[in-house]
């Protein structure tokens, strides 16, 4: 029923679409569909690309031949700034559609105003690095990379740069992104921070509701690091953070499904989340993926964790 409700919202949607203006005169619809994409205004030059439409829309839906399927879309985000734009991850590498390079060129190339482009990833994983073939022949592009992902990167064409903790991003005409390091999910997975807009692009870091995948020991330790992190910068009065505004654009959109949206709450959930695996107090539901290892879902709230039962043990007994 859930999924229903879900595709009938997506069709909704795109049928109310209407025009706004955005800067240098251009128009673009709040929502519009381009080949296998979906691309949505967040505000003036900030915009939501999903890799679904309405014939194959996010999460599970009907095909044609009456069948159920997943499309777990992957979700890239655009900021045009006065010098530069900047489109954040590269989604699943689209097989479904055959004209999905084309259409992302597209979608980057009218959205980036004629200024410079420049993509950046979240963390090194093939559902947000998928569609780089789309952009790898152009020499007018440049690549910022989270350096413990890419440092060893060959993927990648020049010029490319690796980013850290601390990193800012200058699109030109004070808009600035300030990148914060929330490793665990990856160990050099990062979260992108619009200064000035309380909107933060967070790939998978902290998970996008459905839960934050972490694969070991190692990486879930590390996460509680990446977490304090976050918290220490969003806490900082110097970041000028409205908290109640607060929004996390994640890397799968979709699976916050019955969340109007990712704030601050959301944060306060994980944080406590880890201090109740830490206790071994975390309520928890048996979970099974395509990978054994992950086989508990730990939850508080809003929050998620999707770790390994038996390492949530073995944590408790070592500390």
């Amino acid at each position: 029923m859930r999924n229903r409700l879900l595709s009938f919202a997506w069709g909704a949607a795109i049928a109310v679409a209407s025009l706004v203006s955005c800067s240098e005169s251009q128009q673009y619809a709040e929502t519009v569909e381009v080949g296998p994409y979906t691309v949505s205004l967040i505000s003036p030059n900030v915009w939501h690309v999903e890799d679904c439409n309405s014939s194959r829309p996010a999460g599970n839906f009907m095909n044609a031949e009456g069948k159920m399927q997943n499309n777990n879309c992957s979700d890239m985000y655009i900021v045009t700034g006065k010098e530069k734009s900047l489109l954040i991850d590269l989604s699943n590498d689209i097989k479904w559609a055959d004209n999905a390079a084309e259409s992302l060129q597209q979608i980057f190339e009218e959205r980036s105003l004629g200024k410079q482009k420049v993509i950046t990833i979240t963390h090194n994983h093939g559902d947000h690095v998928g569609m780089l073939h789309a952009f790898k022949d152009n020499e007018g592009i440049s690549y910022l990379l989270p350096e413990d992902d890419f440092a060893r990167d060959t993927k990648f064409p020049q010029p490319k740069t690796l980013i850290n903790d601390g990193s800012v991003i200058d699109l030109g005409g004070g808009v600035l992104i300030d990148c914060i390091k929330v490793q665990g999910h990856t160990p050099g997975s990062i979260v992108f921070s619009l200064r000035g807009k309380d909107a933060m692009f967070s790939g998978d870091a902290i998970g996008s509701g459905g839960g934050v995948w972490i694969f070991s020991m190692a990486g879930y330790r590390q996460y509680v690091e990446g977490l304090a992190n976050l918290v220490k910068f969003v806490d900082d009065p110097a970041n000028k953070i409205d908290q109640q505004k607060l929004t996390f654009y994640g890397g799968h959109d979709w699976q916050k499904l019955d969340m109007p949206r990712l704030d601050i709450q959301y944060l306060r959930d994980m944080v406590t989340l880890t201090e109740n695996l830490a206790a071994g107090t975390a309520d928890y539901e048996p979970y099974r993926a395509f990978m054994g290892y992950l086989n508990a879902n730990f939850k508080y709230g809003s929050a998620t964790i999707t770790w390994n039962k038996e390492d949530s043990e073995k944590l408790v007994s070592a500390e």
